[in-house]
């Protein structure tokens, strides 16, 4: 890989400095939220980007060179365009219809995780796991307070919701962010068996990945089993009063998704958004809706089918799609992509921006470097047990410290192009996935479901010990056993 991180000479020691208190400083703004100074992680990571040039860290024609990167533009596009495609399911509420089927009353609690963890995995796997929880969690809390379900349930729910969606991420290159950036950045690597494709997710990752989310299920089981026999064995349903007015609370909990009371003193800003509103409801063309099961389909078969002759690219396919699409919307249901562009998230898009410049000037310090190769995991062959016992510590607890998507970036800025690399590619897509569900904090989408749980009308708050006392005893054991299910395959298979 071409490391776009290297300066052509040595930093000077002010350099170093300033660019690692730089880091220090910004980092628990962008893993933390300070509700004194709420900058949020991309306001953070903006601001570390900035004084990492204003320090003279990194030059300032370097950061036009580092978001230009090539990698990273498809890290990108490949988000921006699932973005897009993620938007049209939930605007044709192909979802919602999909839970009516899967979620009926009555059904034993059981069934009621099994679906859930099924859904919440493969919906990952095709829209991400921060976009999964924002679609899925408001509209099961629904279904769950409608049913006027068992509240002893809920707590395991939501567990499921977050734990299930993080591990089915993993089965495709763009189900997180760790997993674009790791394909798109190994896209460089000389040798083509070490890249991270979809089909060598296909290949190495569906069955360790399939184990762990048949052990997270029976954790699961478990920990509803213990939630009975603690809070004993009398029913407890939702009251009346908190299933009050269920219909007008269930929109606030859909992002962007804001309802504006009709008056007749509407001004010409409620009049826009509910212009815009009503551009977001479903259509009804069957044919569109076709369009969009094909179109994810050719997109799974294009990236699988590539190869060293015919290369499809993981940052223009995902566009290419939702080009498509915009031509099938305005010719099929006669709508502009506008209302769908507003609707995109670009504050994601712009915190991968901040985050590249802000790990670029990290990088240029030299330090990342300097403990990659005193842990000696430079020359490290991760064929033997105690180098990738090291790399299971270093990523496990790294990626709780620094977020996942910053230390994937610190971890590949530091591999060779050259070399067979395919085992550490693996183990670093697997592990910094399954690491976000040691703590409330280690992935987006665990944040999301804790945050869409308070919104709603149980106002449930999931903190960060409920969290805790399940996620960080199952995620060491789920991430030990999948570890070593992708060691014996590696070693099996080459």
């Amino acid at each position: 890989m071409t490391n776009i991180t290297s300066n052509a000479r040595s930093p000077h020691i002010y350099q170093v400095v300033l660019g690692c208190t730089t880091f220090v400083l910004t980092l628990p703004f962008v893993v933390f939220h300070i509700h004194r100074y709420p900058l949020g992680s991309t306001g953070a990571v903006l601001v570390g980007a900035l004084l990492m040039v204003i320090c003279t860290v990194i030059d300032s024609s370097r950061v036009y060179t580092v978001i230009g990167n090539t990698n990273n533009l498809k890290t990108t596009f490949l988000r921006w365009g699932m973005m897009v495609i993620s938007s049209y399911f939930e605007r044709e509420q192909l979802i919602d219809h999909l839970l009516d089927r899967l979620f009926p009353l009555r059904l034993p609690f059981v069934q009621w995780l099994l679906r859930v963890s099924v859904t919440s995995s493969l919906l990952a796997s095709l829209f991400t796991n921060d976009v999964t929880c924002i679609l899925l969690t408001p509209l099961l809390l629904k279904k769950w307070i409608e049913q006027k379900r068992d509240a002893r349930e809920l707590k395991t729910l939501l567990l499921a919701i977050a734990t299930q969606a993080n591990i089915g991420s993993t089965l495709t290159i763009f189900g997180n962010p760790q997993m674009a950036l790791i394909a798109s950045k190994s896209n460089a690597f000389v040798n083509q068996h070490s890249r991270l494709e979809l089909k060598t997710c296909v290949i190495y990752l569906w069955f360790p990945i399939f184990v762990v989310w048949l052990v997270n299920f029976a954790f699961l089981l478990l920990h509803h089993q213990l939630a009975l026999r603690i809070s004993g064995q009398s029913s407890s349903t939702l009251s009346q009063n908190e299933l009050g007015n269920i219909n007008q609370q269930h929109l606030s909990l859909l992002p962007n998704k804001t309802t504006h009371e009709t008056s007749s003193s509407l001004n010409q800003e409620q009049a826009v958004s509910i212009k815009s509103q009503s551009d977001y409801q479903p259509s009804n063309s069957r044919l569109f809706k076709f369009i969009l099961f094909i179109v994810i389909i050719a997109i799974i078969a294009l990236l699988f089918a590539s190869n060293e002759k015919v290369r499809f690219d993981i940052g223009l396919i995902p566009v290419g799609a939702a080009i498509v699409l915009f031509l099938a919307d305005a010719f099929v249901n006669h709508r502009s992509p506008t209302v769908i562009l507003q609707r995109i998230d670009w504050n994601i898009l712009i915190l991968f921006f901040g985050i590249f410049i802000w790990l670029d000037g990290l990088n240029s310090t030299g330090i990342p470097s300097r403990i990659w190769a005193a842990l000696n995991l430079d020359t490290a062959s991760f064929q033997h047990i105690p180098s990738l016992f090291l790399l299971y510590a270093f990523i496990l607890i790294g990626s709780n410290i620094f977020s996942n998507v910053p230390l994937t970036i610190l971890i590949l800025e530091q591999i060779q192009p050259d070399g067979d690399h395919l085992n550490l590619v693996l183990y670093l897509a697997f592990l910094t996935t399954i690491a976000g569900n040691l703590t409330l904090f280690g992935s987006v989408a665990n944040l999301i479901v804790a945050q869409k749980a308070l919104t709603s009308s149980l106002q449930y708050k999931f903190d960060f010990w409920t969290y805790l006392k399940y996620g960080f005893v199952t995620t060491l054991v789920l991430s030990l056993i999948g570890l070593f299910i992708i060691y014996g395959l590696v070693e099996a298979i080459n």
